[in-house]
């Protein structure tokens, strides 16, 4: 079971879903991990664009991600809208796969 704790500007991910294999891959841990590696790049790519009060905190391993970040005031709308986009893929992975995945 994938565990995925979603803050503000911050998300926590635990765990692996265990899903049935297709051609020796799971697809759902392969769908949640390509969220936590693109959100991670954004976010990395948003600190190097200066519109971070810092550098974020992006923490990733087999079985386990952690991402913050602190957007500056000015880029606070832009960035959480960002932000809510892969929200809605980890709900939409969450609906579809929940035997699999929770959201916390």
């Amino acid at each position: 079971m994938t565990r995925i704790k979603i803050d503000q500007f911050s998300i926590s991910v635990n765990g692996h879903s265990s899903a049935p294999r297709v051609n020796d891959c799971d697809l759902v841990c392969c769908a949640v991990s390509t969220l936590v590696c693109t959100l991670s790049f954004a976010v990395e790519e948003w600190y190097g664009k200066g519109k971070l009060k810092e550098r974020p905190k992006i923490v990733t391993n087999s079985g386990e991600a952690f991402i913050r970040f602190n957007p500056k005031s000015e880029y606070i709308n832009e960035l959480e809208t960002a932000f809510n986009a892969f929200v809605v893929g980890f709900m939409a992975l969450s609906n579809q796969y929940g035997e699999y995945i929770k959201i916390e």
